[in-house]
This record gives structure tokens, C-alpha cells and sequence, in this order.
């Protein structure tokens, strides 16, 4: 916090999802005031093909640091823990296939999944330890040659989840 009581922060926009956030305001000691910030969504610059190539460019390992929950899913299926707990690699093959691999808390890979990407939206079915897995409508919030963010929806939830290049 600055001297004049002022807090600053800054709030990355995401591809395809406006973000409604309510910050709490503590004025003095007891009152509190709520205010609103919109974020609008970001808009996709990269081309499809761009996205393909750079998805596919290497291997992607899990930041489970700055993955995070942005809606908990409603069904008693783990996926917080998969998201920010699971060290995981995710490996975008040509011709659709995807490799899933997890390292901690536990060893597991499964070769046999696949993804689609229509409109820059992406689409992965593979299978975690407790069984299938569906993602759909991945947005690429972040692609450098280094790192990646996508936004992921998993049953009803929605996760923002981070990577780095596998080198």
C-alpha cells in the first residue's frame, strides 16, 4: 500500500471472458464499501495457424503457482488439485494427438488423446488418473515461446492454467 492509502494492481484481460471483479474497500476501521471493476475480454491477435504452430512447437510443463480457480466446479471431481496442485505436461501433436502426462503427485501418462481447434478454440479429450477428461473451449490467454496460459473449461468449473516451455 502507498503513503496516500492508494493500492495499485494490475488484472491480465482474458481471451473470450469479460471478468466482473468486487474489491472490498476498508475505510477507517469498520466501514467497508464495495466496488466494481470491469475488465473486458481480450480478443485473440494470433491466427489459428499461428496458434497451431506455437502449440506444437514443444512440450508444455504445468505452473501449478499461478494456475488458479476462477469457478470451482460443482461436481466432487478433483479438478482444483489438477489444476493447481498436479505437475502436468501437456504435448500437442500433429494430426489431433495429445499426450497427457502427470509427474507429482503421482507418474501417469496417457498417448491416446486428442484436440481440435475451430475458431482459436481449442478442444482436448484425454484421461487423468480418476478417468476421462474433457476440456473444451480453451481459450490461449498467453503463447510466447516460453509460456503459455490457457482458460479452460472442465465439467461446470473454469481454470486458468499456466505453463512453460519444456526445454
Amino acid at each position: 500500500m502507498k503513503e496516500d492509502g492508494t493500492q495499485q494492481f494490475e488484472v491480465e484481460q482474458l481471451v473470450g471472458f469479460d471478468q466482473n471483479l468486487k474489491v472490498v474497500v476498508k475505510e477507517n476501521e469498520t466501514k467497508k464499501t464495495l466496488k466494481e471493476l470491469n475488465v473486458p475480454a481480450a480478443t485473440q491477435t494470433l491466427t489459428q495457424q499461428q496458434l497451431v504452430s506455437m502449440l506444437t512447437k514443444h512440450a508444455w510443463n504445468s505452473v501449478a503457482h499461478t494456475s488458479r480457480v476462477l469457478v470451482a466446479n460443482s461436481d466432487n471431481k478433483p479438478y482444483a488439485m489438477f489444476v493447481t496442485v498436479a505437475q502436468k505436461t501437456f504435448k500437442f501433436e500433429a494430426n489431433n494427438k495429445f499426450i497427457f502426462t502427470v509427474t507429482s503427485p503421482l507418474n501417469y501418462t496417457y498417448e491416446n488423446g486428442s484436440w481440435n481447434i475451430n475458431n482459436s478454440v481449442l478442444n482436448i479429450s484425454t484421461r487423468i488418473p480418476i478417468g476421462p477428461l474433457e476440456m473444451k473451449n480453451l481459450r490461449v490467454t498467453k503463447i510466447t515461446d516460453s509460456e503459455l496460459s490457457l482458460l479452460v473449461e472442465i465439467s461446470d468449473g473454469l481454470f486458468l492454467i499456466s505453463f512453460e516451455a519444456q526445454k
